[in-house]
């Protein structure tokens, strides 16, 4: 399930063309945070999506934070209280998996054979990724949580709507993009931390190719085989989160990244081509579609960004 509004949809598009086609039934589910993501996401009849407003969604103690948080304060806060809604609505039942994934991951080939390794295991219910900080970065842990939130998996029984519920609940009441350190909050992400004790069936996922992100990367040797794919030191990439990522259209109307934002050559280039394609498949659907992308950096801006992103490459080597 994906939560966005306009300025995601691009990314959104591609996280859902990386998962799709599926090897068995699943609905995608979308909260669409505003009327034009809702539209043109109808507008493209991608097989499988499934969109929700907020108006049907109809979560009032959520609604009521609006006004007080940024929008990617009330983006964050609205994961939960989906997956929650969807549960009390009765569209995911107990048995079913539910998938929360961030819009700014991108799934590689070997995604569903690994997530039918956990629709198998019948002892955990819970799977979550660590940020895996490296050593010079192990007091993150302190500022954002043990655990990242970007892709977690749910196997549905009392214990995990018990579990999400209550994270819906926690999220709306809380959901701010500065430190709490008296309560232990820092977005909606800190209060998985605790997961593992409070809940049964609880699973760390140690696979490296799960989740990785530009907060681990460097802990990594990035490879790549004859046939294209891409292994984070032994294991096959599942999946990466382009998370800070921001993009610019070139003069050619090509999606672009900013270089400081790039932290891995052959990771990144899979992506722009990816969301290229699928800014073409939303201008099918509407050829003025321009949101979530940002205006080209100056060349004096952009050259000091390449030196920085070499250097910051020259030290990790």
């Amino acid at each position: 399930m994906f939560s966005f509004d306009k300025n995601y949809v691009v990314r959104a598009v591609d996280t859902y063309d990386s998962l799709h086609p599926t090897p068995y039934p699943v609905s995608f589910w979308f909260l669409c945070l505003d009327e034009e993501s809702k539209t043109i996401i109808e507008k493209m009849h991608l097989p499988d999506v499934r969109c929700i407003t907020l108006e049907e969604m109809d979560n009032q103690a959520l609604m009521r934070t609006r006004p007080a948080r940024t929008v990617t304060e009330f983006a964050m806060s609205s994961k939960s209280c989906f997956m929650s809604f969807l549960l009390t609505s009765g569209r995911v039942k107990d048995g079913d998996a539910l998938i929360l994934t961030d819009v700014d991951i991108h799934f590689f080939p070997g995604t569903w054979d690994y997530i039918e390794t956990m629709h198998k295991d019948k002892e955990h219910t819970i799977f979550m990724t660590p940020h895996n900080f490296p050593l010079k970065k192990q007091w993150l842990i302190q500022e954002v949580g043990y655990y990242n939130g970007g892709f977690i998996y749910f196997r549905i029984n009392e214990n995990t709507k018990t579990c999400i519920h209550r994270y819906a609940r926690e999220a709306a009441e809380w959901t701010y993009l500065w430190h709490d350190y008296e309560n232990f909050r820092h977005s909606d992400q800190m209060y998985m931390d605790y997961w593992r004790t409070l809940y049964s069936g609880f699973y760390e996922v140690t696979h490296k190719g799960v989740n990785v992100g530009t907060w681990n990367i460097e802990n990594y040797k990035v490879t790549q085989n004859t046939n294209g794919n891409l292994f984070i030191d032994e294991c096959p990439l599942i999946c990466y989160h382009y998370h800070g990522l921001k993009l610019y259209f070139n003069r050619r109307d090509n999606i672009r990244p900013y270089p400081i934002c790039v932290y891995n050559d052959k990771i990144y280039e899979v992506y722009m081509k990816s969301l290229q394609k699928a800014h073409e498949k939303l201008l099918l659907a509407d050829p003025t579609w321009k949101y979530s992308l940002g205006k080209k950096p100056g060349l004096l801006r952009f050259c000091k960004q390449i030196i920085n992103k070499n250097m910051r490459a020259l030290i990790k080597g």
